[in-house]
């Protein structure tokens, strides 16, 4: 492919572990990935951990009742803004929620402004804290109500 081309990010979708990943019986005109034997949306459907299942855990909490106010219509308050490779925000509203995202492996700390007082949403089965430090692993996303 050309070096600026976008067909280099461009392949079949991969829906299943099938020749051609399911996209196609015919020829397709770009190749599949060679990992979709192993990446595909098929593999997703029963994964917990998947991408798919944890997408579903965000639609259900917009609209999970207790919190769809402040999801919704609440207000949002950047923070930590100076940090590298940390995305950090409130959602102010009838409640206030933090969503907090570590966007590198290395593993980051950041001081709690307030008590957790539900942990809400987040990609690892734990979540390290020590009094109200926070510990977030290489791409831990979380979002919690304070």
């Amino acid at each position: 492919m050309a070096r600026f081309s976008r067909d280099n990010a461009r392949t079949p979708m991969q829906w299943t572990d099938a020749k051609n990943a399911g996209f196609t019986t015919g020829t397709p005109w770009l190749a599949a990935n060679p990992n979709y034997t192993s990446i595909n949306a098929a593999s997703q459907m029963e994964d917990p951990n998947s991408v798919r299942s944890f997408y579903k855990q965000l639609i259900a909490l917009r609209k999970n009742p207790e919190y769809k106010e402040t999801i919704v219509y609440g207000s949002l308050e950047p923070l930590w803004e100076d940090r590298h490779n940390l995305m950090a925000y409130y959602r102010r509203g009838d409640k206030t929620l933090l969503v907090v995202g570590n966007y590198q492996r290395k593993e980051q700390m950041v001081e709690l402004p307030s008590p957790i007082r539900a942990l809400l949403i987040n990609n690892y089965p734990e979540l390290t804290q020590e009094g109200s430090t926070l510990t977030l692993k290489g791409y831990q996303v979380l979002v919690a109500e304070l």
